[in-house]
C-alpha cells in the first residue's frame, strides 16, 4: 500500500507499507508487523512524468491543428497557382536542374503542337529538344548548342530566348 504522508512543517512525503496481521496465542489479533520505505522519489517521478505525458499530448494536439490548417492553406494556394497557370495566354514550362519537367500548363502542349503525353511530368525538355532540332524546328544543330546558347546568356545576366517555327507555321518564342 502506497499512501502519502506529511510531518507538521515538512515536506510531504510518499510512504509505501507491507505487512502481515500478528495474532497471539488465543488467535486475538494483536497488530500488524512489516516494512514501509520512502517511496516518494518514485512517485514523485510518475507525477513528472505523468504531467510531461500531458503537456506532449497538448503540444502534438497543437501541432497537428498548425500542420492541418497549413495543409489546408497549401492546397488552397496550389488551386490558385494551378487557376493562374491555366489562364496565361502563354504556355509556361518549369524545369528543375537536370531539365525535367516540374510543372506546365495546358498551352504548353497545345502549342507545341504535341501530344499532352509528351509534355508529362517528369518528362526531359532534352527529349523534346531533340525532335524540334531534328526536324529543324529550331536554329540550333544540336541540344547541347541549344543549351550552349542558353547558359551563355544566363551567365551573362541576359535573357535566353529561341526561336522555334512549328510545321503548321507557328512561331513560338522561347524565353528563360
Amino acid at each position: 500500500m502506497v499512501s502519502k504522508a506529511e510531518l507538521p512543517g515538512e515536506k510531504p512525503y510518499w510512504l509505501e507499507r507491507s505487512g502481515v496481521p500478528i495474532f497471539d496465542e488465543s488467535g486475538s489479533f494483536t497488530g500488524y508487523r512489516g516494512v514501509a520505505r520512502n517511496v516518494t522519489e518514485r512517485m514523485e517521478a510518475r507525477e513528472a512524468a505523468k504531467e510531461a505525458v500531458a503537456k506532449l499530448e497538448e503540444i502534438n494536439a497543437h501541432l497537428e491543428d498548425t500542420i492541418r490548417q497549413r495543409t489546408a492553406d497549401i492546397k488552397q494556394k496550389s488551386v490558385l497557382l494551378r487557376e493562374i497557370l491555366e489562364s496565361m495566354a502563354q504556355g509556361l514550362v518549369v524545369l528543375d536542374d537536370d531539365f525535367n519537367i516540374i510543372e506546365r500548363n495546358e498551352k504548353a502542349w497545345q502549342l507545341a503542337g504535341m501530344a499532352p503525353s509528351h509534355w508529362a511530368k517528369g518528362t526531359n525538355v532534352r527529349d523534346l529538344l531533340n525532335v524540334g532540332i531534328s526536324q529543324s524546328l529550331y536554329e540550333y544543330e544540336t541540344v547541347d548548342q541549344y543549351f550552349e546558347s542558353c547558359y551563355e546568356a544566363l551567365d551573362h545576366g541576359d535573357e535566353f530566348r529561341a526561336t522555334r517555327r512549328q510545321g503548321n507555321g507557328i512561331i513560338i518564342e522561347e524565353t528563360t
